[in-house]
């Protein structure tokens, strides 16, 4: 919990707080990387007793919490006993409130509750894990076509190097064009004080060169990295070029203009990294991010929380927009029906303005006109 979160330990506040608010809402267990909703959710006695339809994760000692209006409510249990009909019994710890607003108003797509909208869906994923997964299944491809890339450099960048996802993890310009997707210039080394003026130099003094070889940091002073964007929106590697002496703006453009190349000869490269043929529907949607959900266990594969993917979303109308998303959360709701959550990092520009029209149409009576 964060330091907002008001605790309660008081038992005797227990039981108000779980009828009003726990045994009213949708309840989820908290696991690593998975949320699962409760199938029922009661406090007698002292204890909660508790049924899950999709049994999961660490039970001895779980987090249980649901919304409520602005707020969150968690509370932590011990395992006291299971029976063979699924109904888990658990001594509830504390409770904890958090104050979290949501920060944009969701607006569901079509479905039971909005009968007369078209649906829309995302079709062609690759997720950041299963695109290193390819990379790594395909090692001998990679090094020729790494081969290939420091043979077009040539003889004018001696020190510069070709890294891929698949290979060492923790690498701190993958963390930086993760976040930045551009690339990084640095042009004096030797100017700590400039460096340190911008966000890009303070990232590379403090992420990047501490962990550089020392003989490294010493005798080079400026450095070129650019970032390889499958579909110009997901990284999966970066060519780096390092030199003695400052680089001009004119090197700066001929290691973009080929690592623009690299990234759509790698997107385009079917037989290599190759999108999920799936459609998922998309249950609702905000300005920053959408929920989809399916039945399909399989489909699940291409989710990891804290992933990123990047997607196709088809909208009515013939309507197409690519997406750079992060996953915030995975639930299995009730039914065993999987809810995913996505933050939207990015889109085209035109894909933009499909989604942005899109939304602005929900905001509308299913059934209006233009609709």
């Amino acid at each position: 919990m964060t330091a907002e979160a008001k605790l309660i330990t008081d038992k005797s506040l227990f039981g108000g707080i779980f009828a009003r608010v726990f045994m009213r809402g949708n309840v989820f267990i908290k696991t690593s990387g998975l949320n699962i909703q409760v199938e029922s959710f009661h406090y007698s006695e002292g204890e909660l007793l508790v049924k899950l339809s999709e049994p999961g994760g660490e039970l001895n000692n779980p987090l249980f919490y649901v919304r409520h209006g602005e707020e969150v409510f968690f509370t932590h249990a011990k395992l006291l006993s299971r029976d063979e009909d699924g109904q888990y019994r658990f001594h509830p710890v504390d409770v904890q409130i958090l104050q979290a607003p949501r920060r944009e108003d969701r607006r569901q797509v079509a479905g039971a509750q909005n009968p007369g909208r078209e649906p829309a869906y995302i079709s062609n994923i690759v997720s950041d894990f299963i695109l290193r997964e390819s990379l790594s299944n395909n090692r001998k491809k990679i090094e020729i076509f790494k081969d290939s890339i420091l043979k077009k450099i040539g003889s004018g960048f001696p020190a510069s190097r070709v890294y891929l996802v698949n290979e060492k993890p923790g690498d701190g310009r993958m963390e930086y064009f993760r976040k930045e997707r551009v690339p990084l210039f640095i042009n004096n080394l030797d100017d700590r004080e400039g460096l340190a003026a911008e966000p890009p130099g303070t990232f590379y003094l403090t992420r990047i060169l501490p962990n550089e070889p020392e003989e490294k940091s010493v005798k080079l002073v400026s450095e070129i990295a650019v970032p390889f964007l499958y579909r110009l929106m997901l990284p999966f590697g970066y060519l780096q070029v390092n030199g003695a002496d400052r680089f001009g703006d004119e090197d700066f453009a001929a290691m973009k203009k080929l690592g623009m190349s690299i990234s759509t000869v790698m997107t385009n490269d079917r037989q290599l990294i190759k999108g999920s043929e799936e459609k998922i529907a998309v249950t609702d949607l905000s300005a920053s991010g959408m929920g989809i959900f399916f039945r399909d266990r399989p489909l699940i594969k291409y989710f990891k929380d804290g992933s990123q993917m990047v997607f196709a979303m088809f909208l009515p109308g013939g309507r197409q927009s690519n997406m750079l998303c992060e996953v915030r959360n995975i639930s299995i709701m009730k039914n065993t029906i999987y809810r995913v959550g996505c933050e939207i990092v990015n889109m085209d520009s035109i894909g933009e303005v499909h989604y942005t029209e899109y939304l602005e149409s929900l905001a509308a009576p299913a059934g209006a006109p233009g609709q």
